[in-house]
């Protein structure tokens, strides 16, 4: 609660600067809309053949930035009845969890929409210094690219002093707090998918191995699901290597199962779409 509140606030603090930064704030002058291009339909004719190219390409890119906006709902499974039940409130719990699967993910997705639009009014959208895909990057001398947020780079031309800095600490604190949100949920997950699962000695071998997640420790905690879900932590780090560039395939493999997951999730929000229309209709 304590972390996604902070995150808001956070991004809260970033709308502000940059309207702040669009009305001058800073030793720029006024920005305004004088950044955007005469036609919105613009791509980049680098690594796009077409408009219809482009726009597929950022679909999956903006729909890596919501991914896990239904956490929320997760918290049901946390959810316990107090011993001394309120008979005034028989069903605050499920009130208080309606809430937050509700409104605070509606509200989560209205900040970024807000903060995405905001920052196009501050930057050219073929700056140079944007981040890029490496597997649909043209060659490096037409792009000079960079790991910097838009955010960052924004607030570095501003040349606020430290604005920068700040915003990197908030992005990071995004970063870790996505983790151990995501983490919690994988786990929590896998336990709930394996926890009624029958691993006795006349089980098949792969039940008893799914079973073997679905058990907590003494203080009911998933540790064995914590663990599972660790798995392929490791793997972002693969960026640290000496190699690592915007040619090599370190980059590429990266990029590709960031979009690989960005495809998956799109998939169960459908079928998630079409469970409800389902269960509404009967």
């Amino acid at each position: 609660m304590v972390g996604g509140t902070l995150k808001l606030s956070f991004l809260a603090v970033i709308v502000i600067v940059m309207i702040a930064i669009n009305q001058g704030a800073g030793s720029g002058p006024k920005i305004g809309t004088s950044v955007y291009p005469d036609s919105v339909i613009v791509r980049d004719l680098i690594v796009t053949d077409s408009w219809a190219q482009a726009l597929f390409m950022s679909l999956s890119i903006a729909a890596f930035a919501y991914v896990g906006v239904e956490i929320t709902a997760a918290s049901a499974l946390e959810a316990r009845v107090d011993e001394q039940r309120n008979s005034t409130r028989p069903r605050a719990i499920g009130r208080a969890v309606k809430f937050s699967a509700v409104y605070i993910s509606f509200l989560a997705g209205v900040m970024y929409v807000l903060a995405g639009v905001l920052v196009t009014l501050n930057i050219p959208w073929n700056d140079p210094r944007l981040p890029r895909i490496s597997w649909v990057t043209g060659p490096e001398e037409e792009s000079v690219g960079s790991t910097a947020s838009a955010f960052v780079l924004v607030a570095e031309a501003s040349r606020v002093p430290g604005l920068a800095g700040t915003l990197n600490v908030f992005l990071m604190f995004t970063a870790l707090t996505c983790a151990n949100t995501n983490l919690y949920v994988a786990s929590r997950s896998l336990f709930s998918l394996t926890r009624s699962l029958d691993g006795g000695a006349g089980s098949p071998w792969y039940t008893r191995i799914f079973a073997y997640f679905g058990k907590t420790n003494n203080r009911k905690v998933p540790l064995r699901a914590l663990v599972a879900s660790c798995v392929f932590a490791w793997i972002p780090f693969l960026y640290l290597a000496s190699e690592h560039g915007p040619d090599t395939s370190i980059g590429t493999i990266l990029d590709v199962l960031s979009e690989m997951g960005s495809v998956g999730v799109i998939i169960v929000w459908a079928c998630e779409c079409w469970a409800y229309i389902r269960f509404y209709n009967w």
